[in-house]
């Protein structure tokens, strides 16, 4: 009978240290998993720093072209303008130079 009691009780510490080890077990693999999530998680955020920081490369350069368009767009008119005013001048010029020949004929 003295066996059969520490029998029983040697399988009874035996089932609790064996769910304790399970438990720790558990706990390690959650504590595992919770640093692979951590790990996981800190890469993608990592990811999604860079991906932000080249939008907003992307989006500095977008501005930055849209400001030098506006600016050759503003400098393109500048330039016709200019051109227009040449092409002005130049029929006044013109205009002027043929009538002096007559003025001086009819003298």
């Amino acid at each position: 009978m003295k066996s059969k009691v520490c029998c029983w009780m040697q399988r009874r510490n035996l089932k609790s240290i064996f769910v304790v080890a399970c438990n720790e077990v558990s706990t390690l693999n959650r504590t595992e998993n919770v640093g692979e999530d951590l790990s996981t998680i800190s890469h993608l955020l990592e990811n999604l720093v860079g991906e932000l920081n080249h939008q907003k490369i992307i989006d500095n350069l977008m501005e930055q072209r849209s400001k030098a368009e506006r600016l050759l767009e503003d400098r393109k008119e500048t330039i016709t303008d200019v051109y227009d005013k040449i092409v002005e001048l130049e029929k006044q010029i013109s205009e002027n130079t043929l009538e002096e020949p007559l003025e001086i004929t009819k003298v």
